[in-house]
């Protein structure tokens, strides 16, 4: 069976890239790590801006207040921090080849390399998910929310 052809997909909020067995950087966030306040101001910043440099500096804006640590920071815990670390761990050289990853206070970034029919959204998937569900019996709750958001050069928004 051949390798995925390289395509944009979406269930209609966040369109996602399908690079096959291609390295994806990947950052995804903390529900409330974005304050929308701070994200109105940045984008209406970038207003009146041709698209290419819009794009470039909603980027570099959305990292630089993601690194402000916003929100819980959940992740600044060590046993939250190492649940997620263990969770991208867990299938390396299996499911996905991890060159490199960092579990921020309130976010994660990695570079990933799907092998062989594994598909990026369902590797994302099942690291949220597990993170997610094990934070929570933590806490005892549903109270901490993962939210994916990948960046890439070639995203279109």
């Amino acid at each position: 069976m051949s390798a995925p052809r390289p395509e944009w997909h979406s269930r209609g909020y966040l369109p996602h890239w399908e690079a096959g067995e291609a390295p994806q950087a990947i950052c995804f966030r903390l529900a409330d790590s974005l304050p929308a306040s701070a994200v109105k101001r940045l984008l209406a910043d970038l207003d009146g801006l041709p698209e290419s440099e819009a794009k470039d500096k909603r980027r570099r804006g959305l990292e630089a207040l993601l690194d402000q640590g916003y929100g819980e920071a959940y992740l600044r815990r060590a046993d939250l921090g190492s649940i997620v670390q263990n969770a991208l761990l867990f299938f390396d050289n299996i499911r996905y080849r991890l060159h490199a990853w960092c579990v921020m206070p309130n976010h994660v970034h990695a570079l990933v390399t799907p092998i062989d029919e594994n598909q990026l959204s369902a590797l994302v998937h099942s690291w949220k998910s597990y993170t997610a569900q094990r934070i929570n019996q933590i806490f005892g709750a549903e109270g901490c929310r993962l939210v994916c958001r990948v960046l890439r050069p070639q995203d279109p928004r």
